[in-house]
């Protein structure tokens, strides 16, 4: 930051110390609404005196780079599909990543198995507990 910079924030700030002081000596209720304005009109001016982006520079928004190249390690849908799926990421044989089928028959069925075999569980634990508030 240039000399001058630092001269014209800091002056700035004190300003805005100054307003905010003011306000609490006079009107205690209206530094609610100072301070909503104040942040309101910093973001406004950051807006405004934002410098332009090189042309090299990629832009966070993949969207807005060429061929909608995205940044080093920002996180993209294939990948945490592929990764819920317990799927390789970036693996180039699975073209399609909507078919998927990375269980055999066998685990499906031992899966099935189990799964019935919980909701025979769950179902006499209700019919006992049942009975039990029968009594």
């Amino acid at each position: 930051m240039e000399t001058g910079q630092i001269i014209k924030y800091s002056i700035g700030f004190m300003v805005w110390i100054l307003g905010g002081w003011l306000i609490v000596v006079y009107d205690s209720v209206v530094l609610q609404l100072y301070f909503i304005f104040s942040v309101f009109g910093m973001v406004v001016y950051g807006l405004c005196t934002s410098k332009a982006r090189n042309p090299d520079e990629l832009s966070a928004y993949s969207v807005f780079n060429p061929n909608c190249q995205s940044l080093l390690g920002d996180l993209k849908a294939e990948q945490l599909d592929s990764e819920i799926r317990h799927d390789p990421v970036n693996d180039p044989s699975n073209r399609n990543h909507l078919n998927f089928k990375s269980r055999s028959e066998n685990q499906m069925d031992e899966h099935e198995r189990l799964l019935e075999k919980t909701r025979q569980i769950a179902i006499s634990n209700q019919m006992k507990s049942r009975r039990k508030s029968n009594r």
